[in-house]
């Protein structure tokens, strides 16, 4: 039997090891996180002082209630989710609501970044197929993130916005042969894997990456535009702040030293 005490040590150890490790590195990351909205609103609340002439314990706390807003959450799907969606993942089970919400940050961010370049540019005519390029990046997150038949966790949406999109993108997510969810998030799920396991803690991932497997000959339909996600989106973040968002500062303020 002694022969096989190294052996077991070594698991023992290994079994100490890797979740004190993954303790250690969260923490970093939610320290930087809640530092930067920290700074944020240090900022806010000193521009508020100057004109009120309130007193610096009650700036101090009233920037501490600002972390449990929604402006500080949409700064932090905006700079760095990496850390909430990890809390999202590991402890409420819910990291596809964080996904979808990234997904769709980088798709809007990018066409809003097409018009902001070229403001005349035409989209329904549009020569250098812009609209069909988004268009399939979003038939990918709506087949990734929302469909129920190809999404291995699809987010949860009122009927209403569901049936929405689903008459917006059912047709694509057919040409393009997807019938099983396993198969069909495949690369969705090694882009989860790489966030929330810090495989690649340092590169930011993006939608707007991978390769899509919508054919060029799907049709766009008339109505599709930027505003496509908008209502999802506004129902999965309401949904973060209510249920994930306070969680996630709680259990960063219980467990780091924060200093306002």
């Amino acid at each position: 039997m002694r022969r096989f005490a190294p052996g077991i040590i070594a698991m023992e150890g290994v079994t100490i090891f890797f979740p004190c490790y993954e303790l250690i590195v969260s923490r970093k990351q939610r320290d930087r996180i809640l530092g930067e909205i920290r700074a944020w609103n240090e900022k806010k609340g000193g521009d508020s002082e100057s004109d009120s002439g309130t007193s610096r314990s009650h700036a101090g706390s009233s920037r501490t209630n600002e972390l449990y807003t929604i402006k500080a959450l949409e700064k932090c799907l905006s700079e760095d989710s990496h850390a909430l969606l990890r809390f999202a993942a590991v402890k409420e089970f819910s990291g596809e609501n964080i996904i979808f919400l990234n997904y769709v940050r980088d798709w809007k961010a990018t066409w809003a970044r097409i018009n902001a370049k070229n403001p005349e540019y035409d989209w329904h005519r549009d020569p250098q197929y812009h609209r069909l390029y988004f268009f399939k990046i979003a038939v990918e997150i709506y087949s990734a993130c929302v469909n129920l038949k190809t999404a291995e966790f699809p987010i949860n949406v009122e009927s209403r916005i569901y049936s929405g999109l689903t008459t917006m993108f059912g047709e694509a997510v057919q040409c393009s042969g997807r019938r099983v969810s396993r198969g069909a998030a495949t690369h969705m799920e090694e882009d989860t894997r790489a966030l929330c396991l810090d495989e690649n803690p340092y590169v930011s991932q993006s939608i707007m990456q991978i390769k899509s497997r919508v054919p060029d000959s799907v049709v766009v339909p008339s109505n599709f535009g930027i505003s496509v996600f908008d209502e999802a989106e506004k129902s999965i973040l309401a949904l973060v702040f209510t249920n994930t968002w306070p969680k996630f500062i709680d259990s960063s303020s219980d467990d780091l030293s924060i200093t306002f």
